[in-house]
């Protein structure tokens, strides 16, 4: 009884009837699905007879509860599927792209590191083809500026030696005296200069 909504029989010499009803509305399926009508409700009608003879008409009435129910566990099923794929998707694209997007990450943080002049161990070359002349071109590039900034900073060591220090002795010149008289008298502190005036000194300076 549960593909039919109505089971009418009906005696054919008397009217007499014997009827049956079921439920018709799915226990799983909700109304919303249902009321979509995807299904309409079968009606058909059979003689009984016997020989020659007709005794009953029986009434049957369908009524679509079965196909919901079927229909509505695959909708289930399907849109289980299409969930799974769908996540698995979204975590192999996520995937994809955090893989794709590191040797970027990378570029750009060197790059910070160059423009702060710390330069540190060379880029490892990525997979991705179309990178790794762009990452080449970094290495080579930070290589010739660490070793730019190395040679500019002995330049200017020298230049710092060479306008504060006596090249015989190694010791402060005049600049360096002067300069370091003006931070003195700058910081208003108490205290007194010596000058001393050694001759044997000026005829080391004559002999080299």
């Amino acid at each position: 009884g549960s593909t039919y909504s109505v089971v009418r029989l009906t005696a054919l010499d008397s009217d007499y009837q014997i009827v049956r009803s079921y439920p018709v509305k799915p226990s799983t399926v909700p109304q919303w699905f249902i009321d979509m009508n995807l299904f309409k409700a079968i009606h058909d009608k059979r003689v009984v007879t016997s020989g020659w003879m007709q005794l009953a008409e029986v009434e049957i009435i369908s009524h679509p509860g079965a196909a919901y129910e079927q229909l509505w566990q695959g909708f289930i099923r399907l849109l289980s599927a299409f969930s799974v794929i769908f996540l698995a998707g979204l975590i192999a694209i996520s995937y994809i792209l955090r893989r794709s997007l590191k040797p970027l990450a990378a570029i750009v943080k060197k790059m910070h590191d160059i423009a702060n002049n710390q330069f540190g161990e060379p880029l490892t070359r990525p997979k991705t083809k179309d990178l790794i002349a762009v990452v080449d071109g970094i290495n080579m590039m930070s290589a010739q500026i660490e070793l730019s900034f190395k040679e500019q900073a002995k330049e200017a060591q020298r230049l710092r030696a060479q306008a504060y220090l006596d090249p015989i002795s190694k010791l402060g010149n005049r600049s360096f005296y002067i300069n370091q008289v003006d931070q003195w008298l700058a910081e208003q502190t108490q205290g007194g200069i010596a000058l001393l005036h050694a001759e044997y000194i000026g005829d080391i300076y004559e002999t080299k």
